[in-house]
């Protein structure tokens, strides 16, 4: 499919990040979504590709720079980094993570990410997060790490990225 949407002219892919759609005929859950954009990544040769938009509250902040960095890498350049602080009750519930201070925790988690694509290093202790000489390697093959895209409707959220 992701082949099929390039040679028709798409100029990008997106894949939610989430873990489970409640429809009207029962519960259904999509594949986890950068494994997929790793497989769209290895399939594709110019589409930019990216998560619309990747929960920092589903994922450790190193460990989803780490899936960054190596998503860029793999895609040759073409991740763009769609972050939000999540929005699901029902998601977090049903896979065990805090829903409380999301937007708290959203502004630890993006520090640390922006930080390790950016610098490729960082010593963070914050109240959600304790994340001692973490180094990123590799790096994305792009000097920076890939752009960075907000997923948010909120100004609190909108105030935290914009000075970066």
């Amino acid at each position: 499919m992701a082949r099929t949407a390039e040679e028709a002219g798409f100029d990008s892919i997106w894949v939610g990040d989430h873990l489970i759609y409640d429809l009207p005929d029962g519960a259904r859950g999509p594949w986890e979504a950068w494994t997929t954009l790793a497989a769209i990544a290895a399939v594709t040769e110019r589409v930019e590709i990216g998560p619309l938009v990747a929960s920092t509250s589903f994922h450790a902040p190193p460990m989803l720079a780490k899936q960054a960095a190596t998503v860029d890498a793999i895609s040759q350049g073409r991740l763009i980094l769609g972050l939000g602080a999540g929005w699901n009750r029902r998601e977090y519930d049903a896979f065990g993570f805090a829903y409380d201070k999301r937007v708290s925790r959203f502004e630890e988690a993006f520090t640390i990410i922006r930080t390790l694509l950016r610098d490729g290093e960082i010593d963070f202790h914050g109240q959600f997060y304790d994340v001692d000489r973490c180094v990123l390697h590799p790096r994305s093959p792009r000097p920076g790490g890939p752009p960075l895209m907000l997923g948010s409707i909120g100004p609190r959220m909108q105030s935290i990225a914009l000075p970066h």
